[in-house]
């Protein structure tokens, strides 16, 4: 599992943020390569109404545990990438 600091920029089909509105996300992507976890993410983004997608850093989660038990955004978002592949959160949101 890869997770993924990325910057996000608002098309005209999201249905939150207006055209345009950047906002910096986290996502957590299975895939083996920071490559293939770009396409992944940019692919799921894109069909979440996201124009444009930047990646500021990579990291490969090893300690899934960490995740486990609780409820925060960031757990919820890891879950959603272990159950379906891909997860994210706007980053920083309150409560995270």
């Amino acid at each position: 599992m890869l997770a993924l600091r990325v910057n996000l920029v608002a098309g005209a089909r999201h249905e939150r943020f207006a055209v345009g509105t950047s906002v910096a996300a986290l996502t957590f992507v299975r895939a083996e390569t920071i490559d293939e976890a770009e396409n992944i993410a940019a692919r799921e983004l894109e069909g979440l109404g996201w124009a444009r997608m930047e990646t500021e850093r990579c990291k490969q989660i090893t300690n899934y545990a960490q995740y486990q038990g609780k409820e925060t955004l960031v757990a919820q978002a890891f879950r959603n990438a272990e159950e379906s592949g891909f997860g994210y959160i706007i980053y920083p949101e309150v409560g995270t």
